[in-house]
């Protein structure tokens, strides 16, 4: 370093050599039209291709690659931050920022070679899937990272009118339309450009990984109702998930458009979901960009496709707005997944509250746990809701029990719980019949229990029902519906038992949402998770039946209501 002398600026001197560069930069275009999250990408593009040619031209003139990355870190960072803070962010150019931003691009090495040894050896994902991954990741680090660089905070930012703005702020324009829209012909420009009739339905789209009727659940549920309802002739209906039919690429059922937007894919292995089957279908969620789209909604489940839409929606300049069934938090993340998986997970979680617009929930305490978390966006309490009449016209079925679980036959949904407290109440009841209708991962573990307790003749296994109305005609054949779930975001099983006619029992538990729809004495009752105490309440059901009342409150979850407030939502309407 001999013969070399450095000099240190102050920082007004810097501060005024800093603003000239990005003055010069920012004249060299009309950057200010172009929404913000084109110009952060552009930037983004602009530097990732310099940063790669300065290092080929380093390499050729002999420098070994360690060397080469190391002298192209000062003048790529410089690059980066004038052209970030004069382009993309508009703000002032400050020492402070500077070493911020320095910290931020210091890091993304080490991030990525670490979430590629925690993809690859740690999740035991391919390389194939794990590289993008974390490219993925690093993509989504770096615009959280340089918000906080550049501004001193990181916020939920909505596009507006190629700004970014806070929730908080008002937005311009004292019209009502959106500041895309010309107040002279009330007309989006892209849309003029693109010659688009203005009579042309506004198209709503949804994505989730699992769709009835290949998948039965809440969720899927919730989805197969709501987009029925949302179909009318001004408004199109259209679905992205897997191609689970194994058939063409967009089929329509009911008036909705399912479009499979990469192959189908198990969601679970073993007891768990699967990782890769969730990082495949956020892949497939980045070909919404070529989509057309007024409403985006996303099902937060299984998080990564989240992180994808939100990419879609910031260069679509749309909103973007979700459906959250449960929190897990850090607790059960470690518990769900031991060691570095699960933190990954908890994180995953974690950084996915900061990307929708606005999120709708199934339950108080879900949007009570995302409130408590300091999500920042709007959150709305959606419950779902039940075909009251359609139940009702079902007939009973064949097959009589006193007790009927129906769910997917996971560890936390408490079945073996179910089969230990249903041997408690043999030595009361030794003629009960339970009937347990689902399929899943602990199948061979609940045979095995009803074999070891002696319970063949009392408990029944019936697997997995794919008509609803027999599903539905199970219950009415049956005394009353048993939950033992600890954990469940809404317990859409509750409402359909008691549309049936049928009491519920299910547990007392902080994961539990379900227990938000007992009414203790008069729809049901709730337990607390032990064999002993279950058994006693599910008798105390049997024996009181006929004086509770399940249909008390039904009339509060109707459909048609539930997708008239989220069609309100969908508009960016105040609930």
């Amino acid at each position: 370093m001999a013969g070399r002398e450095f000099i240190v600026l102050p920082p007004r001197r810097w501060h005024e050599e800093m603003t000239g560069l990005a003055a010069v930069v920012g004249r060299l275009s009309r950057w200010r039209d172009i929404p913000f999250s084109l110009r952060y990408t552009g930037v983004s593009v602009i530097c990732a291709v310099l940063n790669n040619m300065l290092l080929i031209l380093l390499t050729a003139a002999g420098l070994d690659t360690l060397t080469a990355v190391l002298v192209n870190f000062a003048p790529m960072v410089i690059i980066g931050f004038v052209l970030q803070t004069s382009i993309a962010f508009e703000g002032a150019l400050t020492p402070n920022a500077f070493l911020r931003y320095c910290g931020v691009m210091a890091s993304n090495q080490p991030l990525w070679f670490g979430s590629l040894f925690l993809l690859c050896d740690i999740v035991k994902l391919p390389v194939a899937v794990a590289g993008p991954a974390a490219t993925v990741g690093i993509f989504f680090w770096n615009y959280v990272a340089t918000h906080w660089a550049m501004m001193g905070r990181v916020g939920s930012w909505r596009i507006c009118g190629g700004k970014s703005v806070r929730h908080s702020e008002p937005l311009p324009g004292d019209d009502g339309r959106p500041p895309s829209v010309s107040r002279a012909s009330g007309i989006e420009p892209n849309l003029r450009m693109a010659n688009v009739a203005l009579n042309a339905p506004r198209r709503i789209a949804f994505v989730c990984d699992a769709v009835m009727p290949w998948h039965k659940g809440g969720r899927e549920t919730m989805l197969l109702q709501l987009s029925r309802r949302l179909c009318r002739p001004d408004q199109e209906v259209h679905i992205y998930t897997m191609n689970w039919w194994n058939g063409p690429k967009v089929i329509e059922r009911d008036g909705v458009f399912y479009h499979a937007i990469c192959g189908g894919h198990p969601l679970y292995k073993g007891e768990r979901r699967s990782t890769e089957q969730a990082i495949r279908f956020s892949f497939g969620v980045f070909g919404l960009v070529f989509e057309p789209f007024d409403a985006l909604h996303v099902d937060h489940i299984p998080f990564f496709p989240l992180y994808s839409a939100r990419m879609v929606a910031w260069l679509k300049g749309k909103r973007l707005t979700a459906t959250w069934h449960e929190v897990w938090g850090r607790k059960y993340w470690l518990k769900y997944m031991s060691g570095p998986a699960g933190m990954i997970g908890y994180l995953t979680e974690a950084l996915s509250f900061m990307l929708p617009d606005a999120i709708v929930s199934d339950s108080q305490l879900t949007t009570k746990r995302l409130r408590d978390l300091g999500v920042r966006c709007p959150v709305e309490t959606h419950p779902l809701g039940v075909d009251v009449e359609g139940i009702a016209a079902v007939p009973p079925g064949e097959l009589e029990s006193d007790v009927i679980y129906v769910g997917r036959l996971l560890g936390h949904k408490g079945v073996a719980l179910l089969v230990r407290s249903v041997a408690a109440m043999k030595t009361i009841r030794p003629d009960i019949r339970v009937l347990i209708v689902g399929d899943g991962p602990e199948k061979a573990r609940i045979k095995q229990l009803v074999s070891d307790l002696d319970l063949a003749s009392n408990v029944t296994l019936l697997g997995q029902v794919e008509d609803t109305d027999r599903v539905h005609a199970l219950m009415k054949s049956s005394k009353l519906l048993v939950l033992p779930s600890t954990r469940e975001g809404f317990g859409l099983v509750v409402l359909e038992a008691h549309a049936a006619g049928l009491p519920v029992v299910t547990l007392r538990h902080e994961d539990n949402a379900a227990q938000e729809l007992i009414r203790e004495g008069v729809n049901g009752f709730l337990a607390m998770p032990e064999p002993d105490d279950l058994a006693r309440k599910i008798e105390h059901a049997l024996q009181t039946r006929e004086q509770l009342r399940p249909l008390a409150d039904i009339e509060r979850y109707d459909w048609d209501f539930v997708a008239r407030r989220l069609d309100r939502f969908l508009r960016g309407e105040a609930a």
